[in-house]
């Protein structure tokens, strides 16, 4: 039997209404014929006396938080700072979970694109210098007289040849249906290296005989600096030309 509450003690008349809310559910009467009507009277009653002693209850607690707050607003403020961090820390464990989801998204189109052969290593080159000798190189050949070293040849192993897949097991379907788009693209960028690597040895001939030229130059302008009478002697020798060319009609006149 519920005790009877005490007048003005709010939790004592809501735990009554909660008891009557629960008595017909709970009752249990196998002689007595039941009346639907009456058994939905009741529980409407005792649950909207429930409700009212509810929001009674609920504007006791704000008016008690309000004077709290006024009396001592250090603890609202403990309050909220408790509720702050437990947010902060709910919003860092969902940080993290999206994050671990991100990474595993990740590693997973890694592996699929290593599987499929598209690597970042078979895309297209930085434009940059070729292959050939280095300007240092071919300086230091023409002071010594040697040749500049011959420029490496073009290595093809990590351009798979045309027709043929790169993943395993499928090499007879793919040369059957020909070269596809990426093969044909990577046969272009390597005829494009190569006309770009011959344009580079021509100038690099180019270069070298201009240096030749100068240094034959140097070197006889050295030669007649060290030898000023053969310089003479040739100048003489032109002018004894020269004037035999001139003597030569007047003498026959």
């Amino acid at each position: 039997m519920a005790a009877t509450p005490t007048p003005g003690n709010l939790f004592d008349e809501f735990e009554e209404a909660f008891q009557n809310c629960m008595a017909p559910l709970t009752k249990e009467d196998n002689f007595n014929s039941v009346n639907h009507d009456e058994l939905r009277t009741n529980a409407e009653t005792s649950g909207q006396r429930f409700l009212d002693l509810a929001r009674q209850l609920e504007a006791f607690f704000l008016q008690k938080r309000y004077l709290l707050s006024i009396q001592k607003p250090e603890l609202i403020l403990l309050e909220d700072i408790l509720e702050m961090r437990n947010e902060l820390a709910r919003k860092d464990d969902l940080i993290k979970k999206h994050a671990d989801k991100l990474n595993e998204w990740q590693s997973l189109l890694s592996s699929m694109q290593t599987r499929l052969g598209t690597s970042p290593s078979l895309g297209p080159r930085p434009p940059g210098p070729g292959p050939g000798p280095s300007p240092s190189t071919v300086h230091q050949g023409m002071m010594t007289g040697q040749p500049p070293p011959p420029p490496p040849p073009p290595s093809h192993g990590s351009v798979p040849m045309p027709g043929l897949s790169p993943v395993g097991g499928g090499g007879m379907a793919s040369s059957q249906m020909g070269p596809t788009p990426t093969s044909m693209q990577q046969q272009q960028q390597q005829q494009q290296q190569q006309q770009q690597q011959q344009q580079q040895q021509q100038q690099q001939q180019q270069q070298q005989q201009q240096q030749q030229q100068q240094q034959q130059q140097q070197q006889q302008q050295q030669h007649t600096m060290n030898n000023p009478s053969m310089g003479m002697t040739q100048s003489a020798m032109m002018q004894a030309s020269i004037g035999s060319s001139v003597g030569g009609p007047t003498s026959m006149l």
